[in-house]
């Protein structure tokens, strides 16, 4: 089953338990089962939450922490907190560097393409740490406009080493009749080779740190996220399950023949396995967010009334 990313130093949590362990010693009424569950609940938080939410959270927490250290030795509460902070740390991307990387392959790569389109980015361990505009054309330097665009108008596929493109294909099915072929179902469902071309993306050398799933319109809801439908591509988001750092981002919504609460629905479906982010030219937004009663809430302004205005 596929999980929500949690781009957190796992191995904290070990070195936490071996630290806690002898702090017991100082402190044997110190609760250092309750630490360690805030402790976890924070790593969620921090994969879940934005990033000024999140520093409200941090904050809180520590000071928790303070009052905590009255009654564990001072050598035994610093490495505590030092722990506390390497749990904070990973390589989660944040708004401004999926917004730069979506920006670098508007600019760059999909320049041309003028019509409804889906493509699948990877980049390595190391270049998720910044993914400034370097490391993003080292990443996709073999990627050039002059491929995609050739994809692009012939309606193929186009299988990169760090990235995959498609657009819809009208193909004639075996009853005769016209039908379209979207463009996140192409490059999520297998083809002849058994594999689909996400899949070979993630197989390939180099391995993927981080991976950002693209689509120009977002989903429809009449058959892209169609609950148990044939064409649903909900249900094959798992080939992203290795990839803790994973996110869905579109940049339109496609309002034909559906609702907003129905856009909202579908893109909430999709959050629960992959963050789903809203990009423009100027920032992303992060649609969905959980409090701290573990409740959803939804951000107001990645799907709104005007998006289905008509004229």
């Amino acid at each position: 089953m596929l999980r929500q990313r949690n781009c957190t130093c796992h191995r904290s949590h070990a070195s936490f338990d071996a630290v806690t362990d002898g702090a017991s010693e100082y402190a044997p009424d110190f609760n250092l089962a309750s630490l360690h569950a805030s402790i976890k609940a924070g790593t969620e938080t921090r994969a879940q939450e934005s990033h000024q939410r999140y520093s409200t959270i941090v904050s809180l927490r520590v000071n928790s922490l303070l009052m905590m250290s009255q009654k564990v030795k001072k050598r035994s509460f610093f490495v505590l907190l030092f722990l506390w902070t390497s749990v904070m740390t990973g390589t989660c991307l944040e708004d401004i560097q999926i917004n730069r990387a979506t920006i670098y392959v508007r600019k760059h790569i999909t320049r041309d393409v003028n019509n409804q389109h889906a493509y699948v980015v990877k980049f390595s361990e190391e270049q998720c740490k910044q993914l400034n505009n370097g490391d993003i054309a080292a990443a996709l330097k073999k990627d050039s406009s002059q491929k995609v665009n050739n994809a692009f108008h012939r309606q193929e596929i186009y299988q990169g080493t760090n990235m995959v493109f498609a657009s819809f294909q009208d193909i004639i099915d075996n009853n005769r009749k016209k039908k379209r072929l979207h463009a996140e179902y192409r490059l999520l469902y297998p083809d002849a080779t058994g594999l689909s071309p996400v899949q070979k993306l993630l197989n390939t050398a180099p391995s993927a740190g981080c991976v950002i799933f693209y689509t120009y319109l977002s989903p429809c809801t009449n058959t892209c996220t169609l609950p148990n439908g044939p064409l649903n591509i909900v249900d094959r988001l798992p080939v992203f399950e290795h990839n803790n750092d994973r996110s869905f981002v579109f940049n339109c919504v496609y309002n034909r023949e559906q609702s907003k609460d129905t856009v909202c629905e579908a893109l909430d479906r999709i959050d629960k396995l992959i963050p789903v982010y809203r990009c423009s030219k100027k920032s992303c937004l992060k649609c969905f967010s959980v409090n701290d009663r573990n409740e959803r809430i939804q951000n107001r302004n990645c799907v709104s009334d005007s998006d289905f205005t008509i004229g």
